[in-house]
C-alpha cells in the first residue's frame, strides 16, 4: 500500500466458512486463508482480491503455510491429510497421508525439503517433499481433553461425530534447521533433534493448550502463546522457562494464538504477541 491506500485494517471477502489459518508469502506481497468451507484462497496484497482458490481438501482445512521461498505450500484439515501446492497449480502436487486424524498444523524446514505436520493423533511427521515419505515420526505429547481447542467447533465436532485426543497445535523449527519445537493441548513444549529423531527437551511451565511457538532469528529463543498464566516462556542457551508476560490481561480473557520476533540491531531483539485483547510488543533483551 502507497501512502495514499494505507489504512488500519482491510477486508477480504471470499471464504463462506470461519478462517483457521494464514500465512504470508515470503515477500509480503501474497497472503494464504485457509477455511472451513474445505478452501485455500490465494490474495493480493497489492490488490487485495482473491486471486485463486484451492479445493483440494473436502472438509475444513485447519492450516496453511507458504514455504521459505515462496511459490510452495503446505495445507492440512479435517480429512487427515496435507497437501502440497504450487501458486500456479490448481490441484496438489503432493499428498502426505499417514496420520490417524485431524492434521491441525503445518511448517516447512528452513530449507524448504522438508514438511512437518502436526494431528489431532498426537503425533508429528516429518515429510520428504520430493518423494512425498513420511521420514519421521515423532511421539511424546500425551491425551488431554479439547475444551480449549480453538480450531474445532462443538457444532462441528457434534456434526462429525469426531472425538479429538490431543491435538499438536503448533509446531517451529530453529533457524539452523536441527530442531522443531512442538505444543499441544498437554501445556507441554517438546524439542525435538531432526536429524536423530528423537526428544531432547521439554518445557514445563504452561497449564493449558499450546496455540502459538516462535524461535528468535538466532535461534537462542523459544517464545510459546497459550490460554492462561504464564503468558509465553522463553528459553536460552539450553532448556528451561525465564520468566512469562504479564500485564497483558487477566488470565481468563486473553488468549495468544500468534507469536513473532523482530531483530532491530544485534542483541537486540522485541518478541510480539497477538491475543483476544490488544496486541503488545515486549523489549526483552538488551
Amino acid at each position: 500500500m502507497d501512502d495514499k491506500t494505507a489504512s488500519e485494517s482491510k477486508c477480504l471477502y471470499g471464504h463462506t466458512g470461519p478462517v483457521y489459518g494464514i500465512s504470508f508469502s515470503p515477500d509480503r506481497n501474497y497472503l494464504l486463508s485457509s477455511s472451513e468451507d474445505g478452501s485455500v484462497r490465494l490474495w493480493s496484497l497489492l490488490t487485495f482480491t482473491c486471486l485463486v482458490g484451492y479445493k483440494g481438501h473436502n472438509y475444513p482445512v485447519w492450516d496453511t503455510q507458504f514455504s521459505p521461498y515462496g511459490y510452495y505450500f503446505v495445507s492440512g484439515g479435517h480429512d487427515r491429510v496435507a497437501r502440497l501446492w504450487a501458486t500456479d497449480h490448481h490441484q496438489p502436487l503432493r499428498i502426505f497421508a499417514g496420520h490417524l486424524a485431524d492434521v491441525t498444523c503445518s511448517r516447512f524446514h528452513p530449507n524448504a525439503n522438508y514438511v512437518a505436520t502436526g494431528s489431532s493423533d498426537r503425533a508429528i511427521r516429518l515429510w520428504d517433499v520430493l518423494t512425498g515419505n513420511c521420514v519421521r515420526i515423532l511421539t511424546g505429547h500425551k491425551v488431554r481433553g479439547h475444551r480449549n481447542s480453538r480450531r474445532f467447533s462443538s457444532q462441528h465436532l457434534k456434526e462429525t461425530g469426531r472425538t479429538l485426543i490431543g491435538p499438536v497445535h503448533a509446531l517451529a523449527f530453529s533457524p539452523n534447521g536441527k530442531f522443531l519445537a512442538s505444543g499441544a493441548t498437554d501445556g507441554r513444549v517438546l524439542l525435538w533433534d531432526i536429524g536423530h529423531g528423537l526428544m531432547v527437551g521439554e518445557l514445563k511451565g504452561h497449564t493449558d493448550t499450546i496455540y502459538s511457538l516462535r524461535f528468535s532469528r538466532d535461534g537462542e529463543i523459544l517464545a510459546s502463546g497459550t490460554c492462561s498464566w504464564p503468558r509465553a516462556l522463553i528459553t536460552r542457551n539450553g532448556i528451561g522457562p525465564r520468566e512469562g508476560f504479564g500485564n497483558h490481561a487477566e488470565p481468563d480473557t486473553t488468549h495468544i494464538f500468534n507469536l513473532g520476533v523482530v531483530q532491530n540491531k544485534p542483541h537486540h531483539q522485541f518478541i510480539f504477541f497477538f491475543s483476544l485483547s490488544l496486541p503488545r510488543l515486549t523489549d526483552r533483551m538488551k
